[in-house]
């Protein structure tokens, strides 16, 4: 049974209808693009009848776990023990493991602290439900892909959108687009084939096509349609000056590296996000109509951190925070 330090926060709500949070919580602006799985939870916790595993703030528990996208019903023997909590906020060791039905398994509990609250096995024998308890979990996944990554599934996944994105130089615009010609201009006076210059210029952007091929996944444009979008909506908001700041960030040490690569992932992740939305609007030139106060605050801000001598991971970072507001806010 694998073990786990759980981390929880808990919230009380009275009165208040739990169908009208879970709405609003699927509205906010930081969870409303995010996959979301509801789940129908029935838990049985266990004690001896002199409530023992109370005492010693340990719980047992059986959970039959249930969801309708996807089908799922799973049966889990989960072993709780005492740790600390402050302000609704709790830490405690966990230990879950997976049954067949709902009866409790003995050697389920193999590799965890069972054996020294009942090391001389008579506490097992005297276990029996103490109570119940039901309800409805819902789930936003803000960190989904699984570890590890199934490389063969994933090249399979992305191949044919890649290669398309790989030919779509035709999608870019303004200083970028120029950016490209000229750096195929220079490759085919070198000497390189034609094809080659020309497919070449893209690369340094097709990591971008990872989230590009994952929106028109989800939304049903199709690739070259999404990659219009990003690239649109890129050059409206003039962000080449970001995006070269973020890759000329130093990376002589570990720290730098790591640092420059979380702030190019927030980059990346905030011109998805505005695809989508400008998607949804229906173009750029919509969807800039429908948000014109807060683009042009958030334009504003860019023009005040342009007149920066140097740009440095501070002013980068709340460039980045800003263009992610602005994507979490249209």
């Amino acid at each position: 049974m694998p073990a786990m330090s759980e981390t929880e926060l808990k919230l009380l709500l009275p009165g208040v209808d739990s169908a009208r949070i879970a709405d609003l919580l699927a509205r906010h602006p930081a969870l409303r693009r995010r996959p979301r799985q509801v789940q129908q939870l029935h838990n049985v916790y266990y004690d001896t009848p002199d409530q023992r595993l109370r005492r010693q703030k340990v719980a047992l528990r059986v959970r039959r776990q249930t969801s309708d996208e996807p089908p799922l019903e799973q049966w889990i023997l989960t072993l709780k023990t005492a740790g600390v909590s402050v302000g609704g906020l709790s830490q405690r060791g966990e230990w879950e493991a997976a049954l067949r039905n709902a009866t409790p398994r003995l050697s389920a509990l193999q590799g965890t602290p069972w054996s020294t609250l009942d090391p001389d096995g008579t506490l097992w024998p005297q276990l029996a439900p103490a109570f119940v308890t039901t309800c409805t979990r819902t789930l936003w996944l803000l960190r989904h892909r699984k570890l590890p990554l199934d490389i063969g599934a994933a090249v399979d996944a992305y191949r044919d959108g890649v290669q398309g994105l790989a030919r779509l130089e035709g999608t870019l615009r303004g200083k970028l687009r120029e950016g490209a010609f000229a750096l195929e201009a220079g490759r085919l006076a070198a000497g390189v084939p034609e094809g080659l210059a020309e497919r070449s210029v893209q690369w340094r952007l097709l990591h971008t096509g990872f989230d590009m091929i994952e929106l028109s996944a989800r939304t049903g444009h199709s690739t070259a349609d999404v990659a219009a979008a990003y690239w649109h909506a890129f050059d409206e908001l003039d962000l080449l000056w970001l995006w070269e700041g973020v890759g000329s960030l130093p990376r002589s040490t570990r720290w730098q590296t790591q640092a420059r690569s979380a702030l190019r992932d927030d980059l990346v992740a905030a011109l998805a996000d505005l695809a989508e939305d400008v998607l949804a609007a229906g173009g750029v030139p919509a969807w800039r109509s429908a948000n014109e106060r807060l683009v042009e605050r958030t334009m504003a801000m860019f023009t005040d951190l342009r007149r920066v001598d140097a740009h440095d991971l501070t002013t980068l970072s709340v460039a980045v925070r800003q263009l992610r507001n602005l994507a979490l806010l249209t």
